[in-house]
């Protein structure tokens, strides 16, 4: 794939602010670094593409055993009804996968900051289902945020 459409998706993840609100453990000093960390051997990236450009991202990091860490990052301009429709074909997908006849991940589990309450509702939305809380389980700019765990199983 071009670098250019994927540095066009850093660009307006830097301008509406998201790309600190998902990536705040990273410091990407440009679309170069975001661009080395997608292709790094522990992700798994799959471009969510709309109106021919990138209208979000979904990636697992790292997959150990039959389960995996899921992630998702749209633009703004992508939220609503389709970025629902498109969480929900990724998750079908990897689940999907398969290596020699069998499923390669059995859990998909997620984590996101108990505060933001959009994630919530859209993680539901697409068919995860809430766990529970881990008390200071990130460390956002230096504070400690509780994570809200999320899971999807077979």
């Amino acid at each position: 794939m071009p670098h250019e459409p994927i540095a066009d998706f850093y660009f307006d993840l830097v301008d509406t602010g998201l790309i600190d609100a998902v990536f705040h453990d990273r410091g990407f000093r440009g679309p170069g670094d975001f661009i080395a960390y997608l292709q790094s051997e522990r992700n798994q990236p799959v471009f969510i593409w709309r109106d021919n450009r990138i209208a979000g991202l979904a990636w697992l990091n790292p997959v150990v055993g039959t389960f995996a860490l899921g992630h998702f990052c749209f633009r703004r301009s992508a939220w609503g009804e389709h970025a629902r429709e498109d969480g929900k074909k990724v998750l079908d997908y990897w689940m999907a996968l398969e290596a020699l006849g069998e499923p390669i991940l059995d859990v998909i589990i997620g984590a996101t900051p108990q505060k933001n309450g959009f994630v919530h509702e859209y993680l539901g939305q697409i068919g995860m289902t809430r766990l529970g809380t881990v008390p200071g389980m990130f460390r956002i700019f230096g504070v400690r945020e509780d994570a809200v765990i999320y899971y999807l199983s077979r």
